[in-house]
């Protein structure tokens, strides 16, 4: 997500080629991820907000919307307090 400064939702890491037998898979059981990219102030991305779950599932708009709006505070944060990162 990082070099690609692009949205990630994995439905089902047991079934995905590139996810199957990751971390949140083996260690917690997650095998459902949608990843937005966080950006500071120049528009480099710095980390992500992110929603997991331990079942395959698809997220509503209302959901991928509520998590958008997440990202949206959480670089408004940043922008206002560079430091915050640190």
């Amino acid at each position: 997500m990082v070099n690609s400064d692009e949205a990630l939702f994995v439905r089902d890491s047991r079934t995905d080629a590139v996810f199957a037998g990751n971390e949140d898979e083996t260690e917690f059981g997650l095998h459902n991820y949608l990843g937005l990219p966080v950006h500071d102030a120049d528009g480099n991305v710095v980390g992500t907000v992110c929603a997991l779950d331990d079942t395959a599932r698809d997220y509503s708009a209302d959901e991928q919307q509520k998590l958008a709006q997440l990202r949206s505070d959480v670089e408004a944060i940043v922008r206002q307090n560079p430091g915050a990162l640190s």
